[in-house]
């Protein structure tokens, strides 16, 4: 028998020694692991926002709230400290940005606005909108490239505008937590559906090009559309492992504002993000809602509307929501912020919002923000994608794919792989 004694411990004291240890071990376990520490992500995102220089003395007559809502971005990201900002098109109202002077609308509209203390550094990843094209999206692309020479020779200037291409995706990871972001041209997506369709032959103009561009007067060159952004968007979806997988387009997919629905992308987009288990940003209408597709077994796609980064709010339209609570009940619209509800009951009335998301291993949680700053709704947990296919490295990383070759970087076209 062992002689405790001999170790300076009586029977008694071993004893207590020994449950204290067994004490202690189930509170050692319980504690987070080096990598859960760091398998968070925090990012928001904003559509419309774009006011800021559209016009003169358009912030005092027509109402531009595009300020607040930066200060109420601010205000957040001083808590949350997010990663990046995902901007879902209308950056530059009322046709975009083209000329001599382009450059210079980016920084009065985005560099001087975005400039707090908790967003300066912060990366933006961009996509266009419709009001994009009216005038020449290229510029908005060579202004990623323009931005990041000029942070290596400018003290003190941060390179945060990432649109290197009409469409693009990025792959996050955080310790054990991974997040596909694919950034989408919905502008080009919806002019070439047609192309989708059974027995379509390919034009050198489509009807959208006929009734749309021209009236409306795009500048941006105009090519015969093809298929090339679904075959690229399809192949990314099915590629992807992440734990999470975001779709982001100016248009939405459902909606129940002033636009409606779009029904290119009803058709052709919404079956893609139910096969591969992605969710969807968009702007557009200038109103908020959330969309969750009834599905048990997969937690359901969510369409996330963040149309106010610029005024809040348009009309809800009857004949929208009709239609769709008869065509689609399986995809309830869960909350909305409407023209009707801009007056909230706190006594804030909301001109403005964008929306914040924080992703773990565990579950993604969305937030949607008025202009201030403050929580007007909180949407239930999404799961992450119920599949696995290949373990993800430990580190921090952050890897970017986007369609440009060293010759399209000039051009400002778009190369597909």
């Amino acid at each position: 028998m062992m002689n405790y004694a001999s170790f300076g411990f009586s029977r008694n004291s071993m004893r207590a020694v020994v449950a204290l240890a067994f004490l202690l071990v189930p509170v050692v376990a319980s504690q987070p692991q080096p990598q859960q520490k760091h398998s968070i992500l925090n990012f928001f995102a904003i559509g419309d926002w774009g006011g800021v220089g559209s016009i003169p003395g358009a912030e005092f007559f027509i109402g531009v709230h595009q300020r607040e809502v930066a200060d109420g971005m601010n205000k957040v990201a001083m808590d949350q400290r997010p990663e990046f900002v995902v901007a879902l098109g209308d950056n530059f109202y009322l046709k975009g940005i083209s000329g001599q002077q382009a450059f210079q609308r980016v920084e009065k509209t985005f560099e001087n606005v975005y400039n707090g203390a908790g967003l300066a550094r912060v990366p933006w990843y961009v996509i266009a909108g419709n009001h994009d094209h009216y005038g020449n999206v290229t510029e908005q692309i060579h202004y990623t490239y323009y931005s990041r020479r000029k942070s290596k020779t400018e003290e003190g200037f941060h390179h945060r505008w990432e649109f290197p291409s009409l469409y693009h995706k990025r792959t996050i990871t955080r310790g054990h937590l991974s997040v596909d972001l694919i950034l989408i041209d919905t502008v080009d997506l919806v002019e070439s559906a047609f192309l989708l369709e059974p027995n379509a032959t390919a034009k050198s103009e489509s009807l959208w090009d006929t009734w749309v561009r021209s009236p409306l007067g795009f500048t941006t060159e105009k090519e015969p559309p093809t298929t090339k952004q679904w075959q690229w968007l399809q192949k990314s979806l099915s590629d992807s492992t992440a734990d999470y997988i975001l779709v982001g387009g100016h248009y939405p997919v459902f909606s129940q504002g002033m636009h409606g629905p779009t029904k290119e992308l009803v058709q052709h987009l919404k079956p893609l993000l139910e096969e591969y288990g992605a969710h969807y940003l968009s702007g557009h209408d200038h109103a908020m809602m959330h969309f969750q597709q009834n599905a048990p077994a997969s937690g359901g796609v969510r369409y996330i509307v963040t149309g106010t980064g610029n005024a809040c709010c348009s009309w809800r339209r009857n004949k929208y929501r009709q239609e769709h609570e008869k065509d689609y009940k399986d995809v309830p619209l869960l909350w909305h912020l409407f023209h009707q509800e801009k007056h909230h009951d706190n006594g804030l009335t909301i001109t403005g919002g964008f929306v914040s998301i924080q992703a773990t291993p565990l579950s993604m949680k969305v937030q949607y923000h008025a202009q201030d700053g403050s929580v007007l709704y909180r949407a239930e947990p999404i799961p992450p994608v119920p599949r696995r296919q290949q373990s993800l490295p430990d580190g921090p990383t952050s890897k970017s794919e986007n369609m440009l070759t060293k010759d399209d970087k000039t051009k400002g076209n778009v190369a597909i792989e």
